[in-house]
């Protein structure tokens, strides 16, 4: 089983980049897109700024250029290697064991103890802990008012996939595996609707040959729908 939260970029780059804890400039953008480039060699700044800018123009807003060095932060920290790796796993194991994915939607009030406004950030990186490890059903002696029983409820169901998961090989009956036909399975974890699957590729729409060599993605790669 493997997945992603929605932002995993904020939480990490905040904690990398000593620019992003005040307003930033195209300058900004385009240093901290070459010094990531001192661990993922090859990177194409004009393809990035292209495809997270939408445009190569220097003059960008603060916030649009912060939001956009997020998502390609979490794309390639975490969300292209999550993706690659599950799905290269699902395509060289036996159809006995079964390759699940999601992708975290939903955070708590306790995520901003914890440094992750959603606001601001999103959905942040090591968001799905507090419902892997039961934090609801407890933590509000300690933070009171932090979480609703929508959380708790949440909680419950998280370590009951991840708990049948390790039991059974698979979460439960509704979550389809990675691949099914042509498409590819990726579940929504939130508790406003636990049935949906989105069908996507939620890595920005990057493709296979861009997470392999990072960039530059390529538009319309895959379909969404709704189950």
């Amino acid at each position: 089983m493997a997945g992603v939260n929605r932002n995993e970029g904020s939480l990490l780059a905040l904690g990398g980049f000593s620019q992003l804890h005040h307003n930033i400039t195209d300058k900004d953008f385009d240093d901290m897109v070459i010094k990531t480039n001192t661990s993922y060699h090859g990177l194409d700044l004009q393809q990035i700024r292209q495809f997270y800018l939408k445009d190569v123009n220097k003059n960008h807003s603060s916030d649009e250029l912060r939001q956009a060095f997020y998502a390609f932060f979490g794309d390639i920290h975490v969300k292209c290697p999550t993706y690659l790796t599950a799905k290269n796993y699902a395509a060289k194991s036996s159809s006995k064991n079964g390759v699940y994915m999601y992708e975290l939607t939903y955070e708590s009030q306790f995520a901003k103890i914890m440094g992750c406004d959603e606001k601001t950030m999103g959905i942040c990186h090591g968001s799905e802990l507090e419902f892997v490890y039961g934090l609801p059903l407890w933590v509000d002696k300690l933070y009171p008012k932090t979480h609703t029983q929508l959380d708790v409820d949440f909680s419950l169901y998280v370590m009951k996939l991840w708990t049948d998961f390790a039991k059974y090989g698979k979460p439960d009956a509704q979550w389809p595996q990675i691949f099914d036909k042509s498409l590819i399975n990726i579940k929504d974890l939130n508790p406003t609707n636990t049935s949906r699957i989105a069908i996507e590729i939620v890595i920005n729409q990057l493709s296979d040959d861009d997470c392999q060599h990072p960039l530059p993605p390529v538009h319309g790669s895959c379909t969404v729908s709704i189950q």
